[in-house]
């Protein structure tokens, strides 16, 4: 009897362990992008809070109706008015700019990163703000398709919460993939080299980034030139304005590469070598440096 009961002690404590253990997360209900990316930065960067509980509750108010950071294993956020709350003042900030410092300053987010997620919090904040409203073309219908909008329509439904959790953290993993690439596309941009052809301003750059290209138009280029280091192919676009197709380059291209792969698309604005697949024998012969010459020669 002595060793049962001793054994049920045992058990006692480890189930006790295991409950005080537990990682909780509280936010209000029916979340919207600030709650749920205050979530995903902490399921995804907290130490042994990856399978963190979330639980929500009414707005303003806390699990317990206690003071919400008295507990280290519940974390409040965007509720309860504690330290990763927002509504106890007049700031321009929101509870996953807060909860993003609190990672920092425990030194848990990679130094290849903090850029790219600061920005993403920095949007989050001016969405939490309703600064959308000062951007050009505001009531444009492609902004609708942002994810705030997407959550908007969606965190209504309280029965499929959880599932509406999951699809935020994916959806922000993949912003997260997106930032980094372009955090690293304005670097590879700042390093390329600006010429003026026939189409207009031109980027030249050797980089394997294709979010380069896309940056840069939207940075005003009438024309971008990328060469990939790793697979050795080009790709040459001209801005969706452009009134000039690439025909002429295309035909002065092929006449000297004839062997190689070259892709002229049916919109005139877009001239591909090769693909990232595609064989040696499919790649240009050319460098860049003989390419912009022959860009330079239309």
């Amino acid at each position: 009897m002595a060793i049962r009961a001793g054994v049920l002690n045992q058990l006692y404590f480890f189930l006790l362990f295991l409950v005080m253990a537990r990682k909780i997360i509280i936010t209000h209900q029916s979340p919207d992008l600030d709650a749920l990316t205050s979530v995903w930065l902490i399921r995804r960067y907290r130490r042994g809070w990856k399978e963190a509980e979330i639980t929500f509750v009414p707005s303003g108010s806390t699990l317990t109706g206690a003071d919400p950071d008295i507990d280290s294993h519940i974390m409040h956020v965007d509720t309860g008015f504690g330290l990763f709350d927002h509504h106890q003042t007049a700031e321009f900030t929101c509870a996953s700019q807060k909860v993003l410092q609190f990672l920092l300053q425990k030194h848990l987010i990679r130094e290849q990163e903090i850029e790219a997620l600061q920005r993403i919090v920095h949007v989050v904040n001016r969405y939490d703000h309703f600064k959308e409203a000062l951007v050009s073309n505001a009531d444009d219908d492609i902004n609708a398709f942002s994810l705030n909008y997407i959550i908007g329509g969606l965190r209504i439904d309280q029965d499929h919460v959880n599932e509406l959790v999951i699809m935020v953290e994916k959806a922000l993993d993949g912003l997260l993939f997106f930032m980094k690439s372009k955090v690293n596309a304005e670097k590879a941009i700042e390093g390329g080299s600006v010429i003026h052809t026939w189409w207009g301003k031109t980027l030249v750059l050797e980089t394997d980034n294709d979010t380069t290209m896309k940056l840069a138009f939207m940075k005003g280029f009438d024309m971008v030139i990328r060469f990939s280091p790793h697979y050795r192919n080009v790709s040459i676009k001209t801005h969706p304005r452009s009134r000039k197709t690439l025909k002429k380059l295309h035909q002065a291209i092929v006449k000297q590469d004839q062997y190689a792969q070259w892709f002229y698309h049916v919109s005139g604005r877009m001239l591909l070598n090769a693909s990232t697949s595609a064989t040696k024998d499919m790649v240009t012969k050319f460098n860049l440096g003989e390419l912009v010459k022959i860009v330079q020669s239309i």
